[in-house]
């Protein structure tokens, strides 16, 4: 993950403007198949184990996490975990989520609660092998805020390639990210009031200013949307 600094933002909408300060935080490169493909081959391997999803709507109300948390076994988010059908048009991005060629390119097809899940299974495995060697707990991954996602994306050159890419393709920006607002369009955390979630930044489809949001139902999916993780810092680097 790359290191991102604290700063502030400013936020401006139709009728107000204001400055929102930014926790430094690490933030991770676009999902990418082959990283979702070991989260699927994880759950069909172990059906009978679980991971616990904050409910942020009820961790709000009771500010207790413990309340918050839902739990889902790995049977069930397989359930639902890819809807590979969104290259049905496209011969040639057919097998684009289980051809090895397409291994580094950013994971589509999923909605919000997909990300959610594969966030807090990444948790829970990185726990796994640092308590086998000792190791204190991680700190939790998990989507970026709106203003996280917009203040890592602020100093990014949006280029439009009109197709989707390998994840590392392209250039950094100042914070060492690759495609902050280019390739594919990508969750943040936010629900707002009405239940929908808002995407944020360009795709390989979509033209957006790094300001410009976008609101969607959690269920959605399309082949020009992904997410990546951030990790809130812990005091070191």
């Amino acid at each position: 993950m790359s290191f991102v600094p604290m700063g502030s933002l400013v936020v401006k909408n139709d009728t107000t403007t204001r400055t929102v300060s930014i926790a430094a935080f690490w933030m991770s490169e676009e999902v990418t198949n082959k990283e979702y493909r070991a989260f699927i081959n994880s759950l069909k391997d172990n059906p009978n184990d679980s991971i616990g999803i904050m409910d942020l709507k009820k961790f709000k109300e009771t500010k207790n996490k413990k309340d918050a948390l839902n739990f889902y076994s790995y049977r069930e988010i397989l359930e639902n975990v890819l809807d590979v059908s969104v290259w049905d048009t496209d011969n040639y991005f057919k097998n684009y989520f289980t051809d090895k060629k397409f291994d580094d390119y950013p994971v589509v097809g999923i909605s919000y609660m997909n990300a959610v899940a594969y966030c807090c299974w990444k948790t829970k495995t990185e726990n796994e092998i640092n308590k086998k060697k000792g190791i204190p707990y991680v700190a939790e991954n998990r989507l970026p805020t709106e203003a996280e996602w917009e203040y890592a994306a602020t100093n990014s050159t949006h280029v439009n390639t009109k197709i989707i890419t390998k994840v590392k393709s392209g250039k950094r920006n100042a914070y060492g990210l690759y495609n902050m607002n280019d390739n594919v369009a990508e969750w943040t955390l936010l629900t707002t009031e009405t239940g929908e979630k808002v995407i944020r930044g360009s795709s390989w489809k979509t033209e957006r200013k790094v300001s410009e949001r976008f609101f969607v139902k959690p269920e959605f999916r399309d082949n020009a949307t992904g997410f990546r993780m951030v990790k809130s810092y812990t005091g070191e680097k």
